[in-house]
């Protein structure tokens, strides 16, 4: 009886984080750009285009045609977190198979999408 407490209180919480976790997948479908030095030479632009049905694509447009490449993959929402996993790779430079992208949704609306990698940095995406 005495782990009651802490049994309640984990559940209370997982169930929150699978609340939190539906509500992202229903929302963040969709395509999202960022726009990286977009006056500078080298600037690029990436496009990430995620399907309700647990796929993704993404892209990087350069002004460099020598590292334009898009990655494709699955991807899921757990705990609050976003991870996509490449499956296929294309164009020059492309980005590594396997676990491509893993971050907290800080923020998310229906125009902007907040994340924190797990280097500490936060960035987003519009669309």
């Amino acid at each position: 009886m005495k782990h009651t407490p802490i049994i309640l209180a984990l559940s209370l919480l997982l169930t929150a984080c699978s609340r939190h976790d539906a509500e992202f997948t229903k929302q963040i479908p969709g395509v999202w750009r960022q726009e990286v030095h977009p006056k500078l030479p080298g600037s690029y632009t990436n496009t990430l285009t995620i399907v309700p049905d647990g796929t993704f694509a993404y892209s990087r447009f350069t002004t460099k045609a020598d590292t334009t490449f898009t990655n494709a993959g699955t991807w899921l929402i757990r705990g609050g977190r976003i991870v996509l996993t490449a499956t296929t790779r294309s164009g020059t430079h492309p980005l590594s198979l396997g676990e491509l992208f893993k971050a907290e949704i800080v923020y998310l609306d229906d125009h902007t999408w907040v994340f924190k990698m797990d280097d500490g940095h936060t960035n987003s995406f519009i669309r």
